[in-house]
């Protein structure tokens, strides 16, 4: 039997003979004697000798037999497998990490994901990061945000930035402007809400357009106030008659003297009445006959 050859000196086959034994027998080799192979031994295995072990032996690989197996044989590993791994285990992963399967990533628990590096989290790949699921987007820290970068965060659902916190949507300051208009239209009204006037200021025009009336209406004044002239093309007649009086009077100068006719068109009697004295005389020639007055 295995344990007694083992005992006989299996432990010190060559990788060559070790990779030739059967899937059975692997499956049979205890905890302590996994933790005995060698770095040759374990990067000699097979495709379906890992495939072979189970939950309980991956437990008990050792973090120098983890990263001795290379990406090849690291794919082989069931998604249950992945889940039991230790933040140890995963940390030994940290070159091989972007070969995992987007069904070994989503089978990543809260505490594994938080104890991913910064470099392992940078080496996701896009189809990695789509597979992230709204749970596991919520147990990330700012600093995993942050070290994902613009590229990746790109890949995230609808519904993976929806569920981010104000503080990590604040992690993601420096590439906010990255963020896809899909992605921009599904923010709620907190996350806009929590949004600092440098966000603000760098959306694009595009971004801009993607924004509903109900999110515009929910933008804090320091927000809308961030929002460059440039940018105000970006707002529909709608959105400008949503906005709230103080909305309206936190607005610079350079904003108001950038309304299309048919946005000043579309400002309410009451919004016109909430004007200050210094946005009222930046109102254009060109813009005066379309005011409801």
């Amino acid at each position: 039997h295995l344990g007694g050859l083992w005992s006989a000196g299996l432990g010190g086959l060559v990788a060559e003979l070790f990779s030739g034994l059967s899937a059975n027998n692997f499956a049979a080799v205890t905890t302590a004697q996994l933790q005995s192979l060698s770095s040759d031994q374990l990067s000699s295995l097979t495709s379906v000798q890992v495939s072979a072990l189970t939950v309980g032996q991956m437990a008990g690989l050792p973090t120098a037999g983890l990263a001795a197996m290379g990406a090849g044989l690291i794919t082989r590993f069931s998604a249950k497998d992945v889940a039991t791994l230790s933040t140890a285990q995963l940390a030994a992963l940290s070159s091989d990490f972007s070969s995992l399967t987007t069904a070994q990533v989503t089978a990543l628990t809260t505490a594994q994901l938080q104890s991913l590096s910064s470099d392992q989290l940078s080496s996701l790949t896009s189809a990695q990061a789509a597979a992230l699921t709204v749970g596991q987007m919520a147990g990330l820290s700012t600093a995993d945000l942050a070290a994902m970068g613009a590229g990746l965060i790109t890949m995230l659902s609808t519904k993976d930035i929806a569920a981010l916190s104000t503080a990590q949507l604040a992690a993601l300051s420096s590439d906010f402007s990255s963020l896809r208009t899909p992605q921009v239209a599904a923010l709620t009204t907190a996350q806009l809400q929590s949004l600092s006037s440098d966000q603000v200021a760098g959306l694009t025009s595009a971004q801009v357009s993607a924004l509903t009336t109900g999110q515009i209406a929910g933008l804090s004044t320091a927000g809308l106030a961030g929002m460059g002239a440039d940018l105000i093309a970006g707002l529909s007649p709608k959105d400008i008659a949503t906005l709230s009086t103080m909305q309206v009077n936190s607005l610079s100068t350079a904003f108001v003297s950038s309304f299309t006719t048919a946005q000043v068109a579309a400002l309410t009697t009451s919004q016109l009445a909430a004007l200050t004295t210094s946005q009222a005389a930046a109102l254009t020639s060109e813009q005066i006959p379309y005011l409801n007055v």
